[in-house]
């Protein structure tokens, strides 16, 4: 595809010479006929006027076009269709707030049985420590009782034995009663002298 050159414009010489001068060539014409189509496209009147009809005739209104009687029958369907997935949503969010505020209960009241558990155990540790030093006290005392007992025992052979010397020194020398004494004061204080 070559370009034509554009018209040379002369705006005369510094002198003053020579005038300006136009170019040769004018505007476009105007044809008032549409221009052809290109080759495989398919040829339509650009006026939206009926083919045949001359350029300067006038032109009939058209008429709105008519509504279709009835609608699409799916219309109903469709209808019927979004309100129940609006009820499907409305009770779903419904459930859902009484679902989470149950769960918040239910929360609540496992996190106050926790807590309640925990200040159940440590009372039960508080417990078994304060049983364990009942225990250990208990063990230290029934070996101090063991302990006293046993003095307990001690004293009383002592004063069995205590009793049966003075028995022995309130008899006469040489009696029977003496010999009887002696024979008590032996197995009386066979702990504490023999």
């Amino acid at each position: 595809m070559t370009y034509s050159q554009p018209p040379h414009y002369s705006f005369g010489d510094a002198d003053g010479g020579q005038p300006p001068q136009q170019p040769s060539s004018g505007p476009p014409g105007y044809s008032p006929q549409p221009p052809e189509a290109y080759p495989g496209q398919p040829t339509a009147p650009t006026t939206g006027m009926p083919a045949g009809m001359p350029m300067g005739a006038p032109m009939a209104p058209v008429p709105p076009p008519q509504p279709q009687k009835g609608g699409s029958p799916l219309m109903p369907v469709l209808a019927i269709a979004s309100a129940l997935c609006f009820v499907g949503a409305v009770l779903f969010g419904i459930l859902w707030f009484q679902a989470k505020g149950e769960t918040d209960d239910a929360d609540a009241r496992a996190s106050d049985a926790e807590s309640l558990a925990d200040d159940r155990a440590d009372e039960i540790e508080s417990l078994e420590a304060d049983l364990t030093a009942a225990q250990d006290e208990l063990g230290t005392l029934e070996e101090e009782l063991s302990d006293l007992e046993s003095q307990i025992t001690d004293v009383e052979t002592m004063q069995g034995c205590l009793d049966a010397l003075e028995a022995f020194y309130d008899t006469e020398v040489g009696s029977a009663e003496e010999e009887a004494a002696g024979a008590e004061l032996t197995v009386a204080c066979a702990e504490w002298v023999y």
